[in-house]
């Protein structure tokens, strides 16, 4: 735990300590961004933060994923862990006074790269430590805001605000169905007879910055080819005035996406886990074939979950490496997970998520 770390490692007790949960994606994947719809759930894993104020103009912090670093705030803390929390003390200074300098601690059972959110946790965790020790009340959606323009202005990545929403507002055991454009949500019941197997590829997502901000460029083209604020607004038909083939699938990916999220609802809500696990499939499919964010050992496990007895199964995250998701009938579940390690030594289970 971050106290006990924290504890430690300064030498005293921190004065204030916050968690999050890291989240998989069940459906809805670079919607967000697209101002589309997408449906995350929250997985067993935490991060945990643990901080004191200091005077100084310092970020002095101790992670057990990462070790020590110190470094004073702005461009010293660039390509560290600490751009985290120097961009959350500055992002949080307008909404009341924040310390000029700070010690803290994190520890986390979340894997790192592996498209299950640990950066939106983490930056949901400082949000929450800094709100409690200053006394400031920021709801939920302020707290996503603020999550995103982190990793904006910080860290460099052009993300949407799904992750960020899904860990500052989902329960563990629901589903969140987001709209990321008005940034209503609401929360669903997971059936008792789902099981989700979180399986990581034995690869690190590796999808760049470069990558990603190249597909959110392709998006923001395709919709001003429509003469369209986001492709939210775009239908099917639309498209087909886009001449570039690659900016069109890109495209013909988001919207066909913000279909089955839809549709997932519907399935989640009258407990039709078949046709839930259909459309995860088809959603795999899409992000493989049309937006091109896969790989070989991705699309192994995905084939070897359907071909063991998944109802359903996709990548998780941004793609380039990571996880994938499995929609199970729990009877059988441990019988199909056993198999699909076996099948691919590299692979790992992160979480198995019984509801």
């Amino acid at each position: 735990m971050a106290e006990a770390l924290f504890e430690a490692h300064f030498g005293a007790p921190p004065m204030a300590v916050a968690s999050a949960h890291g989240r998989v994606n069940l459906i809805g994947e670079h919607t967000d961004y697209c101002e589309g719809f997408a449906l995350p759930t929250l997985i067993s894993h935490k991060i945990y933060v643990a901080i004191t104020p200091t005077d100084d103009d310092r970020i002095t912090g101790i992670s057990s994923e990462f070790g020590e670093a110190s470094a004073k705030r702005g461009n010293d803390v660039a390509d560290s862990w600490l751009a985290f929390v120097d961009g959350a003390l500055t992002l949080l200074a307008a909404h009341g006074t924040m310390p000029s300098g700070l010690q803290i601690a994190t520890s986390t059972d979340i894997p790192a790269g592996a498209g299950v959110s640990s950066s939106a946790a983490f930056e949901i965790a400082l949000c929450r430590a800094l709100s409690t020790l200053t006394g400031i009340t920021l709801d939920a959606n302020e707290m996503a805001r603020i999550g995103q323009k982190i990793e904006h202005d910080f860290v460099g990545t052009k993300c949407g605000i799904m992750d960020q929403m899904a860990v500052a507002h989902a329960n563990h055991g629901e589903a969140l169905f987001l709209d990321c454009r008005t940034l209503a949500t609401q929360r669903l019941s997971l059936p008792s007879d789902f099981t989700l197997a979180v399986i990581h590829s034995g690869s690190q997502r590796s999808l760049s910055h470069s990558a990603y901000n190249e597909r959110l460029q392709q998006t923001i083209d395709a919709a001003r080819t429509c003469k369209a604020a986001s492709l939210r607004d775009v239908t099917l038909d639309q498209i087909d005035s886009i001449p570039d083939k690659i900016t069109y699938q890109r495209a013909l990916h988001v919207i066909s996406e913000n279909r089955r999220v839809q549709d997932a609802v519907t399935a989640l809500q009258t407990g039709d886990l078949a046709s839930l696990g259909t459309l995860m499939t088809q959603s795999h499919a899409s992000l493989r074939d049309l937006y091109e964010v896969s790989s070989d050992a991705l699309d192994k496990l995905v084939a070897d979950a359907l071909a063991a007895g998944a109802y359903g199964a996709r990548l998780t995250g941004a793609g380039f490496g990571g996880c994938v998701i499995a929609l199970l009938p729990p009877a059988q579940a441990q019988a199909i997970i056993t198999e699909i390690l076996a099948n691919n030594p590299d692979s790992w289970l992160v979480d198995h998520l019984d509801f």
